[in-house]
């Protein structure tokens, strides 16, 4: 779902791998593809591979993809899943509280929202998708063409 206007969001951040807080503001990206996911939701396992493949496509400058992860296990579930999917072009993020989530009502996953630089929601998708497909790449391109 395209938005008619940028939604804006308060600073809010998440762990990285190492569990240090990352600022979703601080992504310097033209486009983020900001994917809430969870090992436990089968679709979001479905979708992961083409997240994968959408990220190998583009200079993460361009667009960045970032997988946040809303597994209270974190690393101990969310590293072994990355490993044994041959996930090699994203990295693991970890939301602890479920602040994002909530500041950008998650209601179900997965969740995909595309921001801006300036980290305005500018696309959202409420299910799973081929990110690396036509449709989504198409898509992303004309987003980024904009940014420009």
């Amino acid at each position: 779902m395209l938005r008619n206007a940028p939604v804006a969001y308060p600073p809010s951040a998440f762990l990285d791998a190492d569990l240090q807080p990352v600022w979703l503001n601080e992504r310097n990206a033209k486009l983020t593809v900001l994917n809430f996911w969870a090992t436990w939701c089968g679709p979001c396992k479905e979708e992961m591979p083409s997240l994968d493949a959408l990220q190998a496509r583009f200079d993460p400058k361009d667009i960045y993809v970032l997988t946040l992860s809303n597994d209270r296990k974190g690393p101990e579930v969310v590293l072994p899943y990355f490993e044994k999917a041959g996930l090699t072009q994203l990295k693991p993020y970890y939301e602890e509280n479920l602040s994002l989530s909530r500041v950008m009502g998650v209601q179900g996953y997965p969740n995909t929202v595309v921001l801006d630089q300036e980290g305005r929601e500018l696309a959202r998708v409420v299910k799973p998708a081929d990110w690396n497909g036509p449709e989504a790449v198409g898509f992303l391109e004309k987003l980024l063409a904009l940014q420009n």
